[in-house]
């Protein structure tokens, strides 16, 4: 078999490569920034014929970075092997991320994924030409792997033979196609003649009679006898008159299983099943089909006391439109969301108050509300309150933010807080006692604080309760989240409670002059007057007075202790007791 059957033409898959780029609050850019030095008379630096179609398109991946554009190879569902990488999990101002894009025989699947975290074998980031460039990155969500679309590519289990054929895997001269290209390997002690100091981890490779400076590129899989032999490392300055130094994947077979299996920690899982679900609702109110809608969550300060962050006060409801006229609810001491709310652990409310009223929560106003509920909550080892803070939020306190996660369940999710400088200098509109809460610096951005934290949920810091977090109209998860100050509003939180507490649940009845009440008696006395017979009566018991009035005349002879016990709630009187009583009158006219 000649060189020339080794790389036939073969025609390339229609599926479009897998592709990273790199996001920040500016524009991507890329470039090739390879600067090429060395003589060229005898190089012939273009040659359709060289670059051939490729069915290794399905093993690769397309990065961009902000100053150049390459390759990458995949090494499993959730690693892709290229050579130097930046790292962003140190990124915080602005924060940056990769994102891949993979097509899937599938047309209906989610093909975007994001990275942040990546191991470089040289972490300097500028290259010596003896040194061998590769880095893993890892992906946040596996790749959906299917033939001829995504497939991992295998590892050489040796070192190629000096003069081999091999073939590197790039962009076309247009940089519009994925093309192969022969390449012949170097004798080791050769490369090394010109290449002074070659480090051992380094394969050399040469394009004969074309210059490899314009072709290959940094990042482009080495691949012999269809197995990942090595990466093609970017030099910022390339000399052409020299072999192509390679990361040799023989020599870094046990770094790269080990750092595979370092990689396999990020990213780190920032939720997790909540310590704090007891202390946590979630509320809303039915909507205009009469559904209950889940609106918030709140945290538990009483057992008929709830501070969240914003609600639609009854008091204020006018301003919602009759559709919303409607008192909420909560449901409390369960740590998952139920369709179907049972009645034990829900409660109505219908008392409330905002720090600042409105029609709608302002995304930069101070968002706290607490809410009443009309009965009290059964307290718990499920539900329980949680207690003020006794000092000021810690910067450097190790806090969560408690909700209701994807699958329904409450959840806490690492958080930080941003020392005040830098919450204004990005977020000019906070307030004075606002709070500036994000994910760690080394979270993966798949999902930001936008889906993650929940408005109302409570901001938990060192076990202490510390924030309310707060809804916001355009969530813009590269930047903090807006969370209220539990202990710079605790005053107003107390004064709230205390005047909720005060005031009267129950609905506001005509009041009856004494007078009136008088000639009322006289009245129904006249009219018992010689009767012998049973009279049944009705009574309602006013519970803020203790006036007892009937709803016939039959009651002149029946005293209040009297009635019977049993005393039931009507429908639609609120709290207005009823009982009924019968009474007999003796011959005698006496009461039996």
């Amino acid at each position: 078999m000649t060189a020339q059957d080794l790389v036939k033409p073969i025609a390339m898959f229609q599926y479009h490569l897998i592709s990273i780029e790199t996001f920040t609050s500016s524009n991507t850019e890329k470039q090739n920034t390879n600067k090429v030095i060395g003589n060229f008379n005898s190089i012939a630096d273009k040659d359709p014929a060289l670059e051939k179609p490729t069915r290794y398109t399905r093993n690769l991946v397309e990065i961009f970075e902000e100053k150049y554009r390459k390759i990458g190879t995949i090494l499993s569902k959730d690693i892709v092997v290229t050579d130097y990488e930046q790292d962003f999990v140190n990124y915080a101002e602005p924060k940056k991320y990769g994102s891949i894009q993979f097509r899937s025989k599938n047309k209906l699947e989610n093909t975007r994924r994001r990275w942040r975290k990546t191991i470089n074998y040289i972490n300097s980031g500028i290259y010596e030409l003896n040194q061998p460039g590769i880095a893993l990155v890892k992906i946040n969500r596996d790749i959906k792997l299917e033939r001829d679309s995504a497939e991992i590519i295998n590892l050489s289990k040796s070192a190629p033979e000096t003069g081999s054929i091999c073939n590197v895997v790039g962009f076309d001269d247009s940089d519009d196609e994925i093309v192969q290209i022969q390449v012949t390997v170097v004798d080791r002690n050769k490369c090394k003649e010109r290449i002074p100091n070659l480090y051992n981890e380094t394969l050399c490779i040469i394009l004969p009679h074309h210059n490899h400076c314009h072709y290959l590129l940094g990042g482009d899989p080495v691949i012999c006898k269809g197995r990942l032999a090595g990466i093609v490392s970017r030099k910022d300055i390339c000399n052409a008159s020299f072999p192509r130094p390679c990361a040799s994947i023989y020599h870094l077979l046990s770094w790269i299983e080990s750092t595979k299996q370092e990689l396999h920690r990020y990213p780190p899982t920032v939720s997790a099943l909540s310590a704090y679900s007891q202390h946590t609702v979630y509320l809303g109110w039915p909507n205009k089909y009469g559904a209950k809608t889940v609106m918030a969550c709140g945290v538990i300060l009483s057992e008929n006391i709830v501070l969240t962050s914003y609600t639609n006060e009854r008091e204020n409801e006018e301003m919602y439109g009759k559709n919303k006229k409607i008192d909420g609810y909560i449901v409390f001491g369960i740590p998952k969301y139920l369709r179907n709310f049972p009645k034990v652990h829900l409660r109505s409310w219908s008392k409330s108050t905002n720090y600042e009223s409105g029609t709608f929560p302002k995304p930069f106003g101070i968002q706290l509300a607490i809410i009443r509920t009309d009965e009290n909550m059964k307290l718990n080892e499920r539900a329980n309150p949680m207690p003020l803070p006794g000092k000021p939020v810690d910067v450097n306190a190790e806090c969560v933010v408690v909700g209701l996660g994807e699958a329904g369940v409450v959840v806490e999710t690492k958080a930080i807080i941003m020392h005040r400088n830098k919450c204004v200098q990005i977020l000019p509109n906070a307030y004075d006692g606002a709070i500036c809460v994000d994910l760690p610096r080394d979270s993966d951005l798949e999902d930001s604080h936008c889906t993650l934290f929940f408005d109302g949920s409570p901001l938990v810091c060192n076990g202490e309760l510390t924030g309310m977090i707060s809804w916001q109209e355009m969530c813009n998860g590269i930047k903090p989240r807006i969370a209220a100050s539990i202990y710079k509003f605790k005053g107003w939180i107390m004064q709230s409670m205390e005047k909720l507490q005060k005031s009267s649940n129950m609905k506001q009845e005509p009041k009856i002059a004494f007078r009136f009440f008088l000639s009322y008696i006289t009245f129904c006395n006249s009219l018992l007057l010689g009767y012998a017979s049973f009279s049944s009566a009705i009574f309602y018991i006013y519970n803020s007075t203790g006036i007892i009035i009937s709803t016939n005349c039959g009651c002149n002879s029946v005293r209040a202790d009297e009635l019977t016990a049993d005393a039931n709630i009507l429908g639609g009187l609120g709290d207005v007791k009823s009982t009924r009583s019968t009474a007999r009158r003796s011959t005698g006219g006496g009461t039996s």
